[in-house]
């Protein structure tokens, strides 16, 4: 099988996450694409700087639950900590052990930032790295073992989705029903952090 791996803090999960992983699903002709919410992300640092990870992944799982290919995993959450990759994929390729290829996806702004990762050469002996580029992505730091996949990106972030809600703004552009319920249900992102 081909497994596609999409981490991240889904601080919500909003339109671009399901466009990259619609791209990533088609393009690296994937049987299934997990969704991995992060438990503490090492670039954040500190777990007062997100939104509860239960709440993250409440979101993630409502909105990915009628879609056949996508799936939720909570083993960040399990784990508990800081999340590092590394972990993650050892965790995913216990559980499917080769010929299982296993593909994990980041978006072209952390590519620059991979050989810093922990353990980014047992990461990529592990699976497929694949960094998805925006038009006019300059790659040329990019290692040649690295998949890249072209890909449209929609111009947002959960950083300026958070935003929006504090100004009272609607998200219905941005953020799937079942995440907004969700949001709306535990009043999420009202206040400044």
């Amino acid at each position: 099988m081909r497994i596609g791996i999409l981490g991240g803090t889904y601080d919500p999960i909003h339109v671009g996450h399901l466009a990259l992983a619609h791209a990533a699903l088609r393009e690296l002709k994937l049987d299934f694409l997990y969704f991995v919410p992060s438990s503490v992300p090492p670039t954040v640092g500190a777990e007062k700087c997100t939104t509860p990870a239960h709440l993250r992944f409440e979101m993630v799982e409502r909105v990915v639950e009628l879609i056949p290919e996508y799936r939720v995993s909570d083993v960040e959450l399990k784990r508990g900590g800081i999340s590092y990759t590394v972990d993650t994929i050892r965790e995913f390729r216990r559980e499917f052990p080769l010929p299982n290829e296993l593909y994990f996806i980041v978006g072209g702004d952390w590519a620059h930032s991979l050989k810093k990762w922990k353990e980014i050469d047992i990461i990529q002996s592990l699976c497929q790295l694949v960094v998805a580029t925006r038009p006019g992505f300059e790659g040329g730091l990019i290692s040649d073992s690295i998949q890249i996949l072209r890909f449209d990106a929609i111009d947002t972030s959960s950083s300026r989705i958070r935003e929006i809600v504090r100004q009272g703004k609607s998200l219905e552009r941005w953020v799937p029903e079942a995440a907004r319920r969700v949001i709306d249900q535990h009043q999420l992102y009202r206040k400044s952090l």
